[in-house]
C-alpha cells in the first residue's frame, strides 16, 4: 500500500471530508490545519476548545444541540400520576408570554419520585422551529385530564384536622353539622369527596 493511500485512510478515519482530500491532492499544498465538520446541524451551547489547547481522546470540546425540537420537563405530584399517560397533550407557555400557548405531547414519565418534593418528572416534546424556547428556561405546563363526573367541593370547604378531614353542612337557621369525609383527586380549586357526603 502506498504512503498516499495510507495517509488518505488516516485522514478519512479523522472524519476529514472527501472533498477536502480531493482539494489537498489537487493543490499539493501542505496545510497545518483541516476543518472538522460537526456531525449534525445545530447551535453550539457549550465550547471548551481554545486555540493551542492540548486535548486527549474523549475530551468534550463542543456541545451542539438541535433546538428545533426540545424537551420540557415538568414536575407532577405523585397523587396525579395515575391520571396521566404517555401521549396525553398539554399546552406549554412562557411566564413572560402566557397568551402564546404551544401544544406538546407526553413522551416519557420518569420511573422515580423525588422523596423531598413528592413529584415525578414528566417529559414533554415540543416543536421549537423559531427557537423561542431556550435551554434552562422556566415554562408553564397546562395538562388537561378528563376525570369524568365526580362529587367535588371547593378545597377551602375541607378542614384538615391532622387525623381526619372534616366538612360542615349548613342546614339553615344557623344549624351546622360536621362530617368526616375521605377526599380524592384535586383539580384547581376543587377536591373530590369519596365518602362521607352525597350529592344534594
Amino acid at each position: 500500500m502506498s504512503l498516499l493511500e495510507v495517509t488518505r485512510r488516516r485522514l478519512a478515519l479523522w472524519d476529514i471530508e472527501n472533498y477536502h482530500l480531493r482539494d489537498l491532492e489537487r493543490s499539493a499544498k501542505v496545510l497545518k490545519t483541516l476543518p472538522i465538520h460537526a456531525p449534525l446541524t445545530g447551535t453550539v451551547i457549550t465550547k471548551t476548545a481554545l486555540a493551542g489547547m492540548h486535548v486527549n481522546p474523549g475530551d468534550q470540546l463542543y456541545t451542539i444541540a438541535d433546538l428545533t425540537k426540545i424537551w420540557v420537563l415538568a414536575d407532577i405530584y405523585e397523587y396525579e400520576l395515575p391520571l396521566i399517560k404517555k401521549g396525553h397533550t398539554a399546552l406549554v407557555s412562557l411566564s413572560y408570554a402566557p397568551q402564546n400557548q404551544y401544544q406538546s405531547l407526553i413522551e416519557f414519565i420518569y420511573p422515580t419520585v423525588d422523596p423531598e418534593t413528592r413529584t415525578a418528572k414528566v417529559r414533554f416534546e415540543l416543536n421549537n422551529p423559531s427557537e423561542i424556547f431556550k435551554p434552562g428556561m422556566f415554562a408553564n405546563v397546562e395538562l388537561t385530564v378528563p376525570l369524568g363526573k365526580r362529587l367535588a367541593v371547593p378545597q377551602n370547604a375541607v378542614l384538615e384536622s391532622g387525623e381526619r378531614q372534616i366538612i360542615f353542612i349548613h342546614h339553615g337557621e344557623g344549624k351546622l353539622e360536621w362530617r368526616s369525609v375521605k377526599t380524592g383527586q384535586r383539580s384547581g380549586d376543587w377536591i373530590e369527596i369519596l365518602t362521607g357526603l352525597h350529592e344534594g
